[in-house]
Parts: structure tokens; sequence; C-alpha cells
């Protein structure tokens, strides 16, 4: 029964093949653009870089967090065994946007007690 388990999860595997390498390449893209960001938005002059960072990681971080939310999305569709499309990561993206930028903004938060919040309290 276990290889069988197997095989069923390697032939269901197989039939999304296509689909698993766009959203993989979509992650690629996604993240290579969130590293990318923080350069391009650091080249603004006459604005603090303390600021224009932590705008370039909020900014990154939401562009991750949305794009993941919709891919887990195409991923628990294929985990049931549905046939999802295209247009199903689309619905996926209006429906996970908005706690996608929930998860970021607490992402920036946290990143902002640690680097700022924790050293200046800790050198008092």
């Amino acid at each position: 029964m276990f290889f069988f388990l197997i095989k069923k999860a390697f032939f269901d595997m197989w039939d999304h093949l296509f689909r698993i390498i766009f959203l993989n390449l979509g992650f690629i893209l996604v993240i290579g653009a969130a590293i990318f960001i923080p350069y391009v938005i650091l080249m603004i002059p006459a604005v603090p870089e303390a600021v224009l960072f932590f705008f370039a990681v909020l900014l990154s971080s939401a562009l991750v967090c949305v794009y993941t939310g919709a891919a887990s999305g195409v991923a628990k569709d294929i985990s049931d065994y549905g046939e999802p499309g295209f247009r199903d990561f689309y619905r996926y993206l209006k429906e996970t946007y908005r706690p996608s930028l929930y998860f970021a903004a607490l992402n920036a938060v946290i990143l902002f007690l640690i680097s700022l919040a924790f050293p200046f309290y800790m050198g008092m």
C-alpha cells in the first residue's frame, strides 16, 4: 500500500509538471525582483537611506508574500487532485492578496524591531 501511495504521488505530480515548473519560475522571477528592488530604490537621492531601505524591504516582502499566497492556492488545488489553470492563479491572487499583505506588514514590523528597536534599547 505504501508503494501505491508513492506511485500515486509521482503520477499526480507528473500530470501537473508544467504548472509546477511555471510556479517555480515565477518564484525565481519574484525573488529576483525582490532582490533588485532595494538596489533601485536606494538610488533615489535626498531621502535618508534607512527610510528607503525599509520601504524597499516592505515592497519586496509584499511582492513575495502576495505571490506565495496565490501559488499556495494553486498548490492546494494540485494536492486535492484538481486541475488548476492560469485563471485559477488570478482567482487565488484576488482571494489571498489581503492576508498576504498583512503578513508582509508583520514581517516589516519584525524587521524594524530586530534592526532598530532592540539595538537602541540594548545600548541604553
